[in-house]
């Protein structure tokens, strides 16, 4: 089965130019002749608006002209002009975040956590085809863990190996270039790592791995950073390996992943951890190529809202300016009409009722798209779920 985001609206109100939909949920919003007597202005006033709009009036239609149109069925994702969200791209743009709270001193496998995740890294690095850029960073790797050092540790967040091609001694000099000291700012870490991406029309084509011993701890939302991260128009993945994890620790975790549109794992040994950070990309190509479409549906449906949001900003504007046009150009239009300042006034408030009927229209849309929004995220996560478990079981058996 594939899964594709729909935007198609279903604003059937005559809505030629939205092309429209035989969707129930959506209203039947007509655009009411104001050139009646429930308009409330009088009938020299309702004449001359109706001949000022044929004459000199925007096209508020044409303002509609350019939204997705909104399917009933959130599972058949397509444009009103046809096209598709482009699939999962090959990755091509990796920020390692690397997890340096004072928990991350401590022992595994007679080695320091800290220790384990600076060869994990380097390693996952190696592993990288060379047209991949990376870039680093550490977080809380400043103060200390008691609360007099939590200001200073939680606001360090510092880029070591700015995103770009790979050094890597430049890069194993770097990661001497920190200890594990502090508090845990995740939230913090995955902003700064969005903010070595730049905009892309390939949704996943940007991951963060994020390699963490435990939860945030400084106050931020990892959850709302992920999902911002990820359905904003860098369209990145947040990945997240839980090294030697308590407990209390995982729901946040797993939260975050998924989220960010990404992979939840856990390492409990420096082995474990190695491996685990080069298959969580593996394991993310694997689930494509079993047309299980998690991490495409994921990126997808946040490269969707993002262009829906786009069109309905694009909208907003169309309508504003379009009135405002309408506004400016009356008082030279009525000179040659000889009307009076109440039928003037009158003629105003019709163009502002004309102005207000489109914005509802323009909201019901919005009303509908983010409904199927929802309906469709629903879908997706329950196929990533359901491609997880199948996956997880082939690789079992």
């Amino acid at each position: 089965m594939r899964f594709g985001f729909i935007l198609s609206l279903a604003l059937p109100l005559s809505l030629a130019a939205c092309g429209g939909s035989d969707n129930d949920e959506a209203s039947e919003l007509e655009i009411p002749d104001l050139n009646d007597a429930n308009s409330g202005a009088s009938a020299e006033a309702r004449t001359l608006f109706a001949r000022y709009i044929e004459e000199e009036g925007e096209d508020f239609e044409g303002c509609f002209g350019d939204l997705p149109r909104i399917d009933a069925d959130p599972a058949n994702a397509q444009f009103r002009d046809g096209s598709e969200m482009p699939g999962s791209a090959a990755v091509n743009r990796v920020v390692i975040a690397i997890d340096a709270s004072g928990s991350m001193a401590g022992r595994v496998g007679g080695q320091t956590k800290m220790s384990a995740a600076r060869a994990a890294a380097e390693s996952f690095i190696a592993s990288l085809p060379d047209n991949v850029e990376v870039g680093l960073l550490a977080f809380g790797h400043r103060g200390d863990n008691t609360e007099s050092g939590r200001e200073r540790s939680c606001a360090a967040v510092d880029t070591i190996y700015p995103l770009g091609a790979v050094n890597r001694d430049r890069i194993a000099n770097a990661m001497q270039g920190f200890e594990a000291t502090g508090w845990t700012p995740l939230a913090s870490a995955i902003n700064k790592a969005g903010g070595s991406f730049s905009s892309s029309d390939s949704p996943g084509s940007q991951v963060v791995y994020v390699v963490s011993d435990g939860e945030e701890t400084c106050g931020g939302d990892p959850v709302s950073a992920a999902r911002a991260l990820n359905e904003s128009d860098v369209q990145a993945v947040v990945n997240i390996i839980g090294f030697d994890l308590k407990a209390s620790d995982r729901a946040q975790l797993r939260a975050v992943a998924k989220a960010g549109g990404g992979e939840f794992v856990e390492a409990n040994t420096p082995s474990e951890l190695q491996k685990m950070l080069r298959e969580a990309a593996r394991r993310r190509d694997n689930n494509v190529a079993m047309g299980k479409t998690n991490v495409r549906n994921n990126t997808q449906a946040g490269g969707n809202a993002i262009r829906t949001n786009l069109a309905m900003s694009k909208l907003s504007t169309c309508l504003s300016r379009s009135w405002s046009s309408e506004k400016r150009g009356l008082r030279d239009w009525l000179k040659t009409r000889d009307a009076d300042n109440d039928t003037a006034r009158e003629i105003r408030a019709l163009i502002d009722q004309r102005r207000d009927r489109y914005r509802a229209r323009a909201d019901e849309y919005g009303r509908v798209a983010r409904q199927r929004q929802q309906d469709a995220r629903d879908i997706l996560d329950a196929d990533t779920d359901r491609a997880r478990d199948e996956y997880e079981e082939v690789q079992r058996n």
